[in-house]
């Protein structure tokens, strides 16, 4: 292989998988199973933070009895 082949092919590999990136970018193909799993990750995350909320919330609420029926025993 010669110099001029060696430095331009790297280019080349570089140069195409950015010319595929880009044209690929911006275009969003119409699957609707792949909306769907999207629109379920959402709700799972959005699950999963209600209850580590309410997880929280039942934590603060234990603490703070345990720490009343403490103080009420002294």
């Amino acid at each position: 292989m010669s110099k001029q082949n060696e430095d331009e092919q790297p280019n080349q590999l570089l140069d195409d998988s950015l010319a595929y990136a880009q044209a690929h970018a911006g275009t969003q193909k119409d699957d609707p199973l792949a909306a769907i799993k999207s629109m379920r990750l959402e709700q799972l995350a959005q699950c999963r933070l209600k209850s580590a909320e309410e997880m929280r919330a039942m934590r603060e609420t234990q603490e703070s009895n345990a720490n009343q029926e403490d103080a009420d025993d002294v």
